[in-house]
């Protein structure tokens, strides 16, 4: 009877021609099968560059410290292994990935500590061009913003520890002009990572006073802890942030989360004012004003003829651009619900504004410094026109948005003459209709004898 032929007894041509079929993950697998299979696999993964490169990446994904160790000392390239080769007839191009950038996205703490003690770096100087034609190429910019979000995340910790104090961290490139650590920064706040976390990213190296004195788009990193990670506020300032935000001159176009004032605004109307007393309290005026616009979703303008629900071809909406030069205008945009059984109704959010300093005269809003202040070089639009661009007149079935529309369109609104709000009346003591089109037309009226009286 004929012996059964195992894989072993294979002859080499037979075996490196099956094992041509297989990914690095299969030739591990069979690798760990039998001693004799170790031995005669383990030339075939490190028997060139690529497979080198390949068991590189392969231990960086799997978390395989001794793996990493022994690609690497078979001729891997420690910062930048091949991630892809592309042979055409007269060259061939080589695609690179930053090994560190791998063990971090797949959170692989003990490869990316054995990377570092090997010498792995960002700053990987590849030639032009190599003999026989071949290019190779590394998008360094989109590598390193892959790590630094990967570096951000909340489970990873460790590994953002382990990093930032590393002869590594010491010697990054900036991205988009922006040091490494800064946005590793933004990121962690962005994510909501822990207090300690931030604090070992401040403490070596990474500053918010730097952040907000820059000029780029960044978001400025006080506003994005309002947002997203309060409980580092307090650290942040304990560093040097301030709660002026960034330092950008008036005229330049701003963003809400570039000034704390204005992004704790933004998240009033889901978590209500504490955020903004606190600011208020500190010294910031609830009237301050900056060159800021925003963008959202205007809502598809109706007939006043149709008197039928809106169907589900009006909800669609198109983008929009508004100038909002005050955190009240953030604030009114951020509204997503007037329904009056909520945390903070429109109506108390609006009067939390009045009774802090807020101003209104004739529909628009009276701002801080007016003599310097950037607004008076633009159009300012009231309001009660801010709100209504982006609402649909159906809306008024809410009592909430009617009765903000209401007080918005006041000769004069200030701490002193806040209105009192009875339901089922309008604030001139009129009988509050029932149907959206005659609420419309009450509010197109006090629009008209507003602008009338100007």
């Amino acid at each position: 009877m004929a012996t059964p032929l195992q894989f072993t007894d294979l002859v080499n041509d037979v075996f490196y021609l099956i094992l041509g079929y297989l990914d690095t993950a299969d030739i591990l697998s069979l690798s760990r099968c039998c001693r004799l299979l170790h031995v005669r696999l383990e030339p075939c993964l490190f028997r060139d560059e690529l497979s080198c490169d390949r068991a590189l990446r392969w231990a960086c994904f799997k978390d395989l410290p001794k793996l990493v160790h022994r690609a690497v000392s078979s001729g891997g390239h420690v910062s930048a292994p091949i991630r892809k080769v592309k042979r055409y007839a007269w060259d061939s191009m080589v695609y690179r990935t930053l090994s560190l950038r791998i063990a971090a996205r797949s959170g692989s703490l003990g490869a990316f500590k054995t990377l570092l003690e090997l010498g792995a770096t960002t700053n990987v100087q590849l030639p032009k061009e190599v003999n026989n034609n071949r290019y190779e190429y590394l998008h360094i910019d989109d590598e390193l913003s892959s790590l630094a979000k990967a570096l951000s995340m909340k489970k990873h910790a460790a590994l953002l520890e382990v990093f930032v104090r590393s002869d590594a961290a010491r010697a990054m490139p900036l991205l988009d002009g922006t040091c490494f650590l800064d946005q590793c920064l933004l990121n962690s706040l962005r994510f909501g990572a822990s207090f300690e976390a931030v604090e070992c990213l401040l403490k070596n190296g990474a500053s918010p006073v730097r952040l907000q004195s820059e000029r780029g788009n960044n978001p400025c990193p006080l506003a994005l802890a309002l947002i997203w990670n309060r409980p580092v506020m307090d650290l942040l300032c304990k560093f040097g942030a301030t709660i002026e935000g960034k330092a950008i001159p008036r005229h330049l176009g701003l963003k809400w989360f570039h000034i704390p004032i204005f992004a704790a605004a933004r998240q009033m109307h889901e978590h209500g004012p504490e955020v903004v007393q606190r600011l208020l309290d500190s010294g910031i005026k609830a009237n301050h004003c900056a060159n800021v616009s925003v963008r959202g979703g205007r809502r598809k303008p109706l007939s006043l003829d149709n008197e039928s629900p809106v169907r589900e071809s009006d909800k669609p909406t198109n983008m929009y651009s508004s100038y909002a030069p005050m955190p009240v205008f953030i604030y009114l945009d951020s509204i997503t619900s007037w329904e009056s059984d909520q945390k903070l109704p429109p109506t108390e959010g609006l009067k939390f504004w009045l009774k802090n300093g807020l101003s209104i005269d004739s529909g628009f809003p009276i701002h801080q410094d007016s003599p310097r202040c950037s607004c008076a070089k633009q159009k300012l639009t009231t309001l009660c026109s801010f709100v209504t661009a982006k609402w649909t007149w159906h809306t008024h079935e809410n009592d909430e948005y009617f009765y903000i529309l209401d007080m918005l369109t006041e000769a004069q609104l200030n701490s002193d003459t806040i209105p009192t709000i009875k339901r089922g009346q309008c604030i001139s003591g009129e009988v509050l209709p029932a149907s959206a089109a005659a609420r419309h037309a009450l509010i197109c009226n006090k629009q008209m004898a507003l602008h009338d009286s100007d």
